[in-house]
């Protein structure tokens, strides 16, 4: 069968694809599971190489009994394994998604889930039993041999199936479990364990990173960096090219939990500079951080900052206010003082009667202006000119009737009657008697001096004594 395979041309009727479909036509998969079961080894052997074809030439098969594979991968009775490891690559050609490509995508999601969920427990449940509590059962040849496969083809899956991988490792916390087997005395299977951390940090994921220093799976490293003391081994190159790979790459999770819970076990390492290198690039980034946070601390105040600031500005606000109106008091005070004192005419001594109009005056123009109801106003000629005749006699004080009311206008005698006001005046002080001459003055009103009279003002009569 396998002779005959080989020899059959690419093409043409009797081609090696017309071949292989005629075999899964007939059920050619049924036979492997009868014949893997087989107790001659030759058998199986030989089912092993007829599955590898197969899977050679068509990797998208999906019926290929995987858990059977996964069986006779870690049962072989060979010391060498040597269908055992034929085994572990036909599942690799199984698994790997460049052999998927003609597949569909649903169809290729569908088998890596169905190997996830029900084939990829069946794969480490040895391992896993063998590694219970934390030390290893059985650490002969051939179960090391055995380990060392599955060990190799979980490297393999988590290097092509990042999310299904990552998740079944994490959630089952693998990595801690695979490195119990640094204890073991055959070095082929410790370095295989120590490949496969170095694996998980060449994806560079950080959710490796979290879960690594989360269960702190590097401790089983450096137990082991320190059970193997000063020899120079291919084991303790190993180790120093993990821990040199974490500083290149500045792994800072890793770089920071190995310094800060580690660095005691390295201090007697002085044959490399591994360690100090490292403990240097851990001091940088501690200064980075602390400057970063300085920085972020300046631009971005927190809460209480603002707050104090806030109140610091009020309390200063309210000095200012407080000064502001201290000044402002006897400000207000003078001008008060300066707007009650009157302005000076020029004929307060001898008119006190006018100065006494005039701040009535102003009295009504502050009713108006100030909103206060008001009588209504009178238009203003500013053109036309009153004159209003004031009789003067003994004690009588009594002016004469207006023909009508007039605007406010600002007092102008006329030269004679200033002459015959003085003389009046001049003569009641000589004469001092209750009788005295009439003197008729005449007092002319114009709109030079005040542009607006209430009614109540146009109905006074100015006496002169």
């Amino acid at each position: 069968f396998i002779t005959l395979s080989q020899s059959l041309p690419p093409n043409g009727a009797q081609s090696k694809d017309n071949f292989f479909k005629n075999l899964q036509a007939n059920d050619v998969l049924g036979t492997i599971e009868p014949c893997i079961k087989s107790p001659d080894p030759d058998t199986r052997t030989t089912i092993v190489d007829m599955l590898a074809l197969l899977v050679d030439h068509s990797p998208q098969l999906d019926e290929v009994l995987l858990n059977r594979l996964l069986v006779h991968m870690q049962t072989d009775r060979d010391a060498e394994l040597t269908s055992g490891s034929q085994v572990s690559q036909v599942l690799r050609t199984l698994l790997d998604p460049d052999n998927m490509v003609s597949m569909q995508k649903s169809d290729r999601s569908e088998f890596l889930s169905l190997f996830y969920q029900r084939s990829i427990y069946t794969l480490v449940r040895p391992m896993m039993e063998n590694v219970k509590g934390g030390t290893i059962k059985r650490d002969d040849y051939c179960m090391a041999n055995r380990q060392s496969l599955v060990v190799r083809l979980l490297c393999f899956c988590i290097e092509h199936h990042s999310f299904s991988m990552r998740q079944h490792c994490i959630s089952n916390d693998l990595l801690n479990k695979v490195l119990v087997l640094l204890q073991s005395k055959h070095h082929f299977l410790a370095l295989g364990a120590l490949k496969m951390l170095r694996t998980v940090l060449a994806v560079k994921d950080d959710f490796y990173n979290r879960y690594i220093v989360r269960e702190k799976v590097l401790d089983r490293v450096v137990e082991c960096f320190v059970r193997n003391g000063p020899r120079y081994n291919l084991l303790n190159s190993a180790m120093l090219e993990l821990f040199d790979y974490i500083r290149q790459e500045d792994i800072k999770p890793l770089v920071k939990y190995t310094v800060e819970n580690h660095m005691a076990a390295f201090e007697d390492v002085t044959y490399v500079k591994l360690f100090a290198d490292l403990k240097i690039r851990y001091e940088q980034q501690r200064d980075r951080e602390n400057a970063s946070k300085i920085v972020k601390d300046e631009r971005v105040p927190s809460p209480a900052a603002f707050a104090k600031e806030r109140q610091e500005e009020q309390w200063f606000d309210g000095d200012e206010d407080e000064t502001e109106i201290k000044k402002e008091a006897p400000e207000r005070k003078e001008i008060k003082k300066e707007s009650d004192t009157p302005r000076k005419t020029g004929i307060e001594p001898m008119f006190p009667s006018v100065l006494k109009r005039k701040n009535a005056f102003d009295e009504d123009d502050g009713a108006v202006f100030s909103g206060q109801p008001t009588a209504p106003l009178t238009p203003v000629n500013a053109m036309s000119e009153k004159k209003i005749v004031i009789k003067m006699g003994d004690r009588s004080r009594t002016p004469s009737p207006l023909g009508s009311p007039s605007s406010s206008t600002s007092v102008s005698p006329t030269p004679q009657a200033r002459d015959d006001e003085v003389t009046s005046s001049q003569n009641h002080s000589k004469e001092n008697s209750p009788s005295m001459s009439i003197k008729v003055g005449v007092i002319t009103f114009s709109s030079v001096f005040y542009h607006r009279l209430n009614s109540s003002s146009l109905s006074r009569v100015l006496m002169y004594t």
